[in-house]
């Protein structure tokens, strides 16, 4: 069988390839291949659903014969939703990441220190899928926040990163969040130990560390 179309589709370089397929103990397969740059222009329309007629004629009468697939198109992003961007590191601190435009649940997503701690123990929830949209979940205890202010030296700023890896090529759809962390420390500044009834003292303490 010849001439097999796909409507609305049309043969079309770096958006759609169809293809009759070869006749084998009668039947055959033809096939339509959308490339995944037209999806995305799809994607932005018709809500991104989309339905398509594969039709071929038979017959002295080419009478045609049809049948209809409808698509729906998914471009999933990934935003952080936490608005924090600096803390103590007594206090622990809770980073969200927002999966929209998913057709199912996300099982497995990632969350990436850059900070290179051993051990660091990270415990990222996944969520729940509602509707087309999750929010993963990243805690860190004062612990944590300790051995990356600890590993970080001078620099409090932390960059963790939420990942997500979709689609059979396992692309990777990721968003990141800066987080400085400041562990507070006081000192007395005065070196001055005794003194004289008759003569008056100041102490002077000051607290080192933070821009909070």
């Amino acid at each position: 069988m010849t001439g097999v179309t796909w409507s609305p589709a049309t043969e079309t370089a770096n958006e759609y390839n169809l293809a009759d397929g070869s006749f084998n103990s009668n039947s055959q397969t033809s096939t339509l291949t959308i490339s995944a740059s037209k999806l995305l222009t799809l994607d932005g329309e018709s809500s991104g659903i989309h339905t398509f007629t594969c039709s071929f004629t038979v017959g002295t009468q080419s009478t045609a014969v049809t049948a209809t697939q409808t698509i729906t198109i998914f471009n999933p992003t990934v935003a952080i939703a936490t608005s924090t961007a600096e803390g103590y590191s007594l206090d622990p601190h809770t980073i969200t990441c927002d999966i929209t435009d998913i057709p199912a649940q996300i099982t497995g997503v990632e969350w990436i220190s850059q900070t290179n701690v051993a051990s660091l123990g990270l415990s990222p929830q996944d969520g729940i899928i509602s509707g087309t949209s999750q929010t993963s979940t990243l805690t860190l205890s004062s612990a944590q926040l300790v051995q990356l202010k600890t590993t970080g030296g001078l620099n409090p700023a932390h960059v963790f990163t939420c990942k997500i890896t979709v689609g059979t090529s396992n692309t990777a759809v990721t968003a990141t969040h800066t987080y400085s962390i400041f562990t507070p420390d006081v000192a007395t500044a005065t070196s001055t130990v005794e003194g004289y009834s008759m003569d008056s003292h100041t102490i002077s303490c000051g607290k080192i560390c933070c821009s909070l």
